[in-house]
């Protein structure tokens, strides 16, 4: 992490690599290519997901942008809970953070993302408008 912001800092631009290869594939007339090793590093950590694993996972998704107890609750689940399974699956698929996961798990076909208006957001809760103030704008 600290090598990426030197990076930034010295002016050059850095993204992380599934980042940048969904960004590159989603371009016309661009076609990106993997090693068969690198397909097969990818399918065995996708192997080695358990059911509950990819039903946090596709939450997540639909999640996007919200809190943790927000995709917990929709999972019906505790926020610690949440937290134990992302950590697993945080290292099974060898990425970081709720962006690296997002970004992995549309990239790998893991989770599709929700049509606009499907997405679950933080007013979603079963705890009420957890969002701005009535009225505020969003």
């Amino acid at each position: 992490m600290l090598h990426a912001i030197e990076r930034v800092h010295g002016g050059e631009v850095c993204f992380d690599g599934s980042l940048m290869s969904m960004l590159l594939g989603s371009m016309p007339g661009i076609v990106m290519t993997q090693p068969p090793a690198v397909q097969d590093e990818h399918a065995r950590r996708i192997g080695g997901l358990t059911n509950k694993e990819r039903q946090v996972i596709q939450a997540v998704v639909e999640c996007r942008g919200a809190k943790s107890l927000v995709v917990a609750d929709a999972l019906g689940m505790s926020e610690h809970t949440l937290r134990n399974h992302l950590t697993v699956i945080y290292s099974k698929l060898g990425v970081q953070g709720k962006l690296g996961l997002y970004a992995y798990a549309l990239d790998r076909g893991l989770a599709r993302a929700p049509a606009p208006d499907q997405r679950r957001t933080p007013r979603d809760s079963r705890f009420g408008s957890v969002g701005p103030a009535h009225g505020a704008p969003v």
